[in-house]
């Protein structure tokens, strides 16, 4: 595990000795919030979180904003769809499971406000991290240039190979060359250039981003993968927290 801890908020990244069973993933997604995995449940160390909350998370654009006007009595883990968690709460952990998707984490050191994303490749592709921007900005007043983003464990250039109808998707964006590889004839994607990409094309600038937490879960045994391990693979835990 690692935790990234500052005096305002708190990011834990799990691995593949405290993530998610993949038995417990499943019952997790076709219970609607009767069944919370018990990893899911457990506080990490260093990580005082009064409420932990997950959605059903359906590689969408979708998401949930919680904000004093919502009463996290009635938010239940598992229970919503959605593939982002966005709060202004201190001590309310917004958690996603990844195993080869990318973990987001955007803060607003001024509003004081925190989000935590899912970022597969179809979410990806739709453009949910410029999406969450977009609701920080709505609804707290976040600006672009002011915010700080961590990236997670996930699915790098090095490993994840991609099909020809996913190149065919990107082949008019411009960018397309700094996070996309031919090699060995085969194309592969780097998930966290792509989205870093898209993120400093909304004005991010580059002293904001944090990737120091990125690495490629697809060739690094330290972490579960879906491509490795398949329908059998455990997902890695990401929690973010205002404290």
């Amino acid at each position: 595990m690692q935790l990234h801890n500052e005096a305002d908020f708190i990011i834990y990244f799990s691995d593949k000795n405290n993530g998610v069973p993949c038995n417990d993933y499943a019952q997790a997604f076709s219970s609607k919030g009767l069944f919370v995995p018990e990893a899911c449940t457990q506080q990490p160390a260093g990580f005082p979180s009064q409420k932990t909350i997950f959605l059903q998370q359906t590689h969408s654009t979708d998401g949930i904003v919680i904000s004093e006007q919502n009463n996290l009595a009635n938010i239940k883990s598992f229970s919503r769809p959605g593939d982002y968690l966005i709060t202004n709460q201190k001590k309310c952990a917004l958690g996603i499971l990844t195993a080869d998707c990318l973990p987001i984490i955007i803060y607003d050191p001024i509003n004081h406000v925190i989000a935590n994303i899912h970022a597969g490749l179809k979410g990806s592709l739709a453009g949910i991290a410029t999406t969450v921007v977009k609701m920080m900005h709505n609804n707290f007043g976040s600006n672009p240039e002011e915010l700080r983003l961590f990236f997670g464990p996930a699915a790098r250039g090095c490993c994840y190979q991609i099909g020809s109808e996913i190149v065919e998707k990107i082949k008019n964006w411009k960018q397309r060359s700094n996070c996309l590889l031919f090699k060995n004839e085969n194309y592969y994607l780097d998930l966290a250039l792509f989205n870093h990409i898209q993120l400093s094309e909304m004005g991010i600038p580059e002293n904001a981003f944090c990737m120091d937490y990125a690495c490629c879960t697809i060739c690094d045994n330290g972490y579960n993968s879906y491509r490795r391990h398949g329908k059998q693979a455990e997902r890695n835990i990401t929690l973010a927290m205002l404290t």
